[in-house]
């Protein structure tokens, strides 16, 4: 059944079709592992171990004494080279433990320590545990501690939506997951749903994935969950991976402006996350590497690449043959949402979707011109806001001004900008007033 709403959203082209059949593969381990503390919102962690330390893999490394963070464990067995400040995907140095693996680390699964059964058996406290003492986060790019978001305060979740969208372009991580992992993703999810006391299951799969979601029907049916959870498909349109767009697509339902799913009785999450939930509580497995796409024009042979979580992004982009003459900017994530970066010693996080090299032919002209009134931004913004207003107001320095028009309800999915005929960084404006409002509410 396809649900549709609205006409927001914008289509560019996916550009999938080069790793969506790539069979995931593990990336080679670099010579030197930089694991940032803080990869999650919230409380960054503080170091657990210091120079000269010998760690083995998913060992603690770092934690905070606080409700919102996530702890951050070993990646590979080996020794702490130092512990200090290096760069991060956020634009900053940050402190981080510096590893050097084990020579002879080959990296494998981990064997379950409890059975599926056993582990619906535990009290949702008892996973609410596992999943933190596992560093589970947001895979699909926010990064919210998942222990966290399992525990709605004083809220009644009633329907478990899992986001197997990946809408950003060029992106297939989540899509090879459904297809290679399918079990997997549906067990985390009868896990989440049981932590949460949920009566129903969705996992939302936009309709440029009919293998991922004919692969997840398959998966939920041999689960024999009846009508608990289901398959339900997607008009592919971006951003229709955004929590509040999906929420609607899917259940009618409406998160209220400033909210969150849980207003409206429902939990987000991501299918990467599902699995990682799945494997924390089965396996007592930390959150210590991920599926990252590889893809662009600058790059001659995309994939998708089984992860070291601090791995340097350079590692990635050589085990792609990589043409560094060819590439004009470098990408973390999708192309509307993504960062660039300036280094590609910067490593891989636990919210690492994608690295993409991108060439000329891949960048929009540079060049602005003058607003035309037209009202394509309106349009297509799925959170039904002005951009134009939004932008103007903060590239003027009306920060206040703007929070009243709605700033704080924009997501930041980047549709305004892409479908702007006079090319004006319109989600740069937007940034730079909430980076305004931020500033103004800490001093």
């Amino acid at each position: 059944m396809h649900l549709s709403h609205g006409s927001w959203g914008v289509h560019p082209d996916p550009g999938k079709d080069t790793t969506a059949r790539v069979v995931i593969r593990r990336a080679p381990i670099p010579d030197r592992l930089v694991i940032p503390l803080s990869q999650h919102i919230g409380v960054p962690c503080k170091p657990l171990v210091k120079a000269k330390q010998a760690v083995t893999q998913g060992e603690l490394i770092g934690d905070a004494d606080a409700l919102i963070t996530a702890p951050v464990h070993a990646s590979a067995p080996g020794t702490v080279e130092e512990v200090g400040p290096q760069p991060h995907p956020g634009g900053t140095y940050l402190p981080s433990v510096v590893l050097i693996p084990s020579s002879d680390f080959a990296p494998g699964d981990w064997p379950d320590v409890r059975s599926l059964e056993e582990s619906l058996a535990l009290q949702p406290d008892q996973i609410r545990a596992l999943v933190r003492a596992a560093g589970v986060v947001g895979m699909g790019g926010a990064g919210f501690p998942t222990h966290v978001k399992l525990s709605p305060p004083s809220k009644c979740v009633e329907i478990c939506i899992l986001n197997g969208t990946e809408c950003e372009p060029l992106l297939t991580a989540d899509h090879r997951i459904m297809l290679e992992r399918s079990a997997a993703v549906v067990d985390g999810m009868r896990l989440i749903m049981h932590t949460l006391q949920a009566r129903e299951g969705i996992i939302g799969i936009e309709d440029n994935k009919p293998d991922a979601a004919q692969s997840m029907a398959k998966a939920v049916g041999s689960a024999g969950l009846g009508q608990a959870v289901r398959v339900q498909v997607v008009h592919t349109r971006y951003p229709q991976g955004a929590e509040k767009t999906l929420v609607h697509s899917l259940t009618g339902l409406e998160v209220p402006s400033g909210g969150l799913p849980a207003d409206v009785g429902v939990l987000v999450s991501n299918v990467s996350t599902a699995v990682a939930v799945r494997d924390g509580v089965l396996k007592n497995r930390p959150l210590t590497e991920r599926i990252v796409t590889v893809s662009g024009r600058g790059v001659k042979t995309p994939a998708n690449l089984l992860t070291l979580v601090g791995t340097p992004v350079r590692t990635l982009l050589e085990e792609c043959a990589w043409m560094p003459e060819k590439t004009q900017r470098i990408v973390l994530g999708g192309p509307l949402m993504g960062v660039a970066i300036p280094d590609v010693g910067i490593p891989v996080t636990k919210t690492t979707t994608g690295i993409l090299a991108l060439t000329a032919d891949d960048l929009r002209p540079a060049r602005e011109y003058p607003c035309i009134r037209c009202g394509r931004c309106v349009q297509v913004c799925p959170m039904h806001l002005v951009p134009s207003t939004l932008a103007t107001l903060c590239k003027s320095g009306r920060e206040t001004a703007a929070k009243e028009t709605g700033l704080l309800d924009c997501f930041e999915c980047g549709s305004c900008a892409y479908g702007c005929p006079a090319k004006i960084p319109l989600v740069h404006w937007i940034r730079v007033g909430k980076s305004a409002l931020r500033r103004c509410k800490v001093a």
